[in-house]
């Protein structure tokens, strides 16, 4: 009996590990594989991280709902009308437009750069976003309902698959830091 139970046991455990053989092999061979992705590195974009972090949510497919963004590219962010209106009736209509004007002023420029650079641009067309990427997906909503993080209006992300999405600097961009992350050194 304790002869039979032992040799279950081995052709159980021979099993295990032909299986667990297999599926390593598998995954090395796979083209989805992470294993040889080669992450965004040299810099330090743990300060950026930090800054979108609060804006993080689980990710969401659903297109209807969310913007999908699954290659290298920038995200152009502007507010909405019905937000245009709110900042109008907060602020008074000439601080909105001396605060929109000089916002649209660095967003031009950023954009002379981002096509100097020859990245994508994509304006951001619903207020969530999933970036998806080769190591982990990012779910972003534009607009939290947190205490104490701001809604965004005009404001720039860009995103490599193989990092996580940050945003830029519209006043003094890091253009180093920035060729080096989108790979266009």
């Amino acid at each position: 009996m304790k002869l039979r139970l032992l040799s279950k046991l081995f052709i159980a455990i021979s099993f295990l590990a032909s299986c667990t053989n297999f599926n390593s092999d598998e995954t090395k061979n796979n083209d989805t594989s992470t294993e040889n992705i080669d992450p965004v590195i040299n810099y330090d974009y743990h300060e950026d991280y930090s800054k979108i972090l609060e804006y993080f949510v689980n990710p969401d497919y659903d297109t209807t709902i969310v913007q999908i963004v699954e290659q290298e590219s920038a995200i152009l962010i502007y507010p909405t009308s019905k937000q245009i209106d709110y900042l109008k009736e907060k602020n008074g209509e000439d601080e909105f437009y001396t605060v929109a004007d000089d916002n649209n002023y660095y967003m031009s420029n950023i954009i002379t750069l981002l096509e100097s650079l020859e990245i994508d641009m994509h304006t951001a067309t619903k207020r969530n976003i999933t970036f998806k990427g080769l190591i982990e997906d990012y779910g972003m909503n534009l607009d939290p309902n947190r205490q104490g993080v701001d809604t965004i209006y005009w404001s720039i992300i860009v995103f490599n698959p193989k990092g996580n999405p940050f945003f830029l600097d519209m006043v003094d961009p890091d253009i180093d830091k920035l060729k080096h992350y989108m790979n266009k050194n």
